[in-house]
């Protein structure tokens, strides 16, 4: 998934962090450049440990990629309010699409309120899946 987002967004606009625990402590800091969070959750426990974050997200744009299609899952996923749902077992295309569309805009926003440096935020787990298909090099 690196490849797609890096050539979506600037690369001093991205952060990308490998554990739950990393993601929080990043989003406890004062923070107000946050434009977008992908959360990828390669299983259900992980997507659960995501809620525990939940009052975090508060006023950030959230793609949520999904382990899996189990109605207990997609009720899970929209407590977080996402702007976006896909699955791992996706090609990943639709997601580069919208975030595409979500930085143009926090970029348009950024150029008409006069802030700087919105970021985008990344959840990969170490149990990778082949995040290389989200957009061809």
């Amino acid at each position: 998934m690196d490849v797609g987002i890096k050539k979506e967004i600037p690369k001093e606009g991205l952060e990308i962090y490998h554990s739950v625990q990393s993601l929080s402590r990043s989003l406890h800091q004062p923070r107000y450049d946050v434009a977008v969070i992908i959360l990828l959750a390669t299983h259900y426990e992980e997507l659960l440990d995501f809620l525990m974050l939940q009052d975090l997200f508060s006023d950030i744009h959230i793609i949520l990629i999904l382990p899996d299609r189990k109605k207990e899952t997609i009720t899970t996923a929209f407590k977080f309010y996402p702007r976006f749902i896909s699955y791992v077992d996706s090609d990943f295309k639709e997601v580069a699409l919208v975030l595409a569309k979500m930085v143009a805009n926090a970029a348009d926003k950024e150029n008409k309120i006069g802030k700087g440096g919105e970021k985008i935020n990344y959840y990969q787990s170490y149990q990778d899946i082949d995040t290389n298909k989200i957009l061809p090099s």
